[in-house]
């Protein structure tokens, strides 16, 4: 295996710049989502600021609440969970409004809360699995097609156990053992000017905060990975790496070396031309996940990495990209179904 180089790494990239504008990937992956000073101390939810000027309060069309209904109908006799900011009467009305569309659809509301500690802005939806089950991929679907974009993850219910495990006071939404998912419907997205940025080309990375260890697979794992990933041989497999980043390139080939023994083709594995986020992250092009697809997520997250996987990607890249032309996030090729994107060596916990 390839000798791993010494570590360096860009920190907290994809925060920095605004979570909207930064590598414009991150909606649709269960990530961190929760602050590390909220994760460690959680503290009661103040009322939100007023939102930045030009951001109109959500609503749902007559037309869109029609949709919405009809879509969803689809799944009748589904249960469905909501968690709403607190202190927040705009984000309390548009998640009533979603809730109706719901209840008039037949679906059952098994619980409708609202979050003790502060959300990230905007829509998404957490599933437990890494497979979406239909009426989740339905009910994705069909808030998508309301014109708003809903951030889109799974594998949620393994993130937040890790996370408890490694902090007891990890205080992200929890699942109940019979809840396959849930709608966190946090503050209103203010305006989003930074959208409208250039690209800039992409830094060499600062070096790593001390104590994080270059990541690397052992000879278990990378023999454990190669199994899992023999199930699905031959298929197609495309990675995007953190450029002037030897660390991050060194795990790349490892990966890439296991998907190659495991009998795939790599379509492609090129560098990033811009800051990626920290982590190993899976982007999906559609809701569902094809079978290969979630074997591959199943094995890389195996191998004791956390792996943020989401879906729905093409669809909000091509959104994204019809509001901004500058938008610069991953492009998937019209045959690509997924990509694995190799960031940064996250800095220790």
């Amino acid at each position: 295996m390839k000798t791993i180089l010494v570590m360096v790494m860009l920190a907290g990239v994809w925060y920095t710049a605004g979570l909207r504008a930064e590598n414009q990937v991150q909606p649709y992956q269960i990530e961190k989502y929760e602050t590390a000073a909220a994760a460690a101390n959680p503290s009661p939810v103040p009322s939100p600021a007023a939102p930045a000027a030009g951001t109109d309060p959500r609503m749902l069309t007559v037309e869109a609440h029609a949709a919405l209904i009809a879509a969803l109908g689809e799944a009748s006799g589904k249960k469905v969970w909501f968690v709403t900011q607190a202190n927040d009467p705009e984000a309390d009305a548009f998640q009533r409004e979603i809730e109706d569309a719901f209840l008039q659809s037949g679906w059952e509301v098994a619980a409708s809360s609202k979050s003790a500690r502060p959300l990230r802005a905007g829509l998404r939806v957490f599933a437990a699995d890494v497979v979406l089950p239909d009426h989740v991929s339905i009910a994705v679907s069909g808030l998508r097609g309301t014109g708003f974009e809903v951030f889109a993850g799974s594998g949620y219910r393994a993130f937040y156990d890790k996370q408890k495990e490694k902090n007891p006071s990890f205080s992200g939404v929890e699942l109940a053992p019979d809840q396959d998912f849930v709608i966190v419907v946090g503050p209103n997205p203010p305006a989003t000017a930074a959208d409208a940025s250039s690209p800039s080309p992409v830094p060499i990375p600062v070096a790593p905060a001390a104590n994080t260890v270059p990541r690397m697979l052992s000879v278990e794992a990378h023999a454990a990975l190669i199994t899992a990933l023999s199930e699905a041989s031959g298929n197609q497999v495309w990675f995007v790496t953190q450029p002037n980043d030897p660390e991050a390139d060194s795990i790349q080939f490892e990966i890439e070396d296991a998907f190659l023994q495991a009998g795939w083709v790599i379509a492609a594995s090129s560098k990033s031309t811009r800051p990626l986020r920290a982590g190993l992250m899976i982007f999906v092009a559609d809701v569902e996940l094809p079978d290969h697809v979630s074997i591959a997520v199943s094995g890389l997250r195996g191998t004791g990495f956390e792996v943020f996987a989401g879906t729905g990607y093409r669809a909000f890249y091509d959104k994204q990209k019809e509001k901004n032309p500058n938008f610069s996030g991953v492009e998937l090729a019209p045959d690509q179904d997924f990509v694995i994107v190799v960031g940064p060596n996250p800095p220790a916990p």
